[in-house]
């Protein structure tokens, strides 16, 4: 397909897109803001550790705080980590290693503004929400999700999936979309 057909072919996707949801809040591809994950936690000192197809957190000098327990384990942010229990599924522990939040996700990212983009269900890997400390559904997506990113400044990028590509919409606190970003 030359250029031409595929920019054609783009204009009329972006016109259609358009046509069904209005042109409020929609942006371009190239003005998407960083959603990148936030910093580590600096007050918790621990670093992951992997060996032998376990991981756990070493703390300052080297020492295992928490043992080598699971199949994957993440930086901490906001007091927990994410860990893969295997078999099981994702949860969150805290400093000391005690499982805060019970390994039942199919994934969870890091906390930021007091929420983590969590997949719900291994069954259902287009099915997400945002959790609290607890794990307690604080918004739910009631669309097909791609990936939930960190919030910032109170807002977060949500990548969905559009036609044969991805759009993104960015989100509040309340889960109301405020604008949408079409491919190109």
């Amino acid at each position: 397909m030359s250029g031409g057909a595929s920019k054609l072919i783009a204009a009329m996707m972006l016109a259609t897109c358009l046509c069904l949801f209005g042109c409020a809040g929609v942006v371009m591809q190239s003005e998407i803001p960083d959603i990148s994950d936030p910093p580590p936690d600096a007050a918790v000192q621990l670093t992951v550790r992997c060996a032998g197809g376990k991981c756990g957190y070493v703390d300052e000098n080297g020492e295992f705080a928490i043992p080598l327990t699971y199949k994957v384990a993440k930086p901490f942010y906001e007091g927990l980590a994410s860990v893969y229990v295997e078999d099981v599924g994702w949860g969150a522990i805290d400093p000391v290693g005690k499982l805060v939040i019970p390994p039942r996700f199919a994934w969870i990212g890091p906390f930021s503004e007091g929420l983590a983009g969590a997949e719900l269900n291994v069954k259902n890997l287009w099915e997400w929400a945002y959790i609290d400390h607890t794990g307690k559904t604080m918004i739910p997506l009631a669309y097909n999700v791609e990936r939930a990113s960190p919030f910032h400044a109170g807002k977060a990028w949500v990548r969905c999936p559009f036609l044969f590509s991805s759009m993104s919409k960015e989100i509040d606190r309340s889960g109301r979309v405020l604008r949408r970003i079409y491919p190109r």
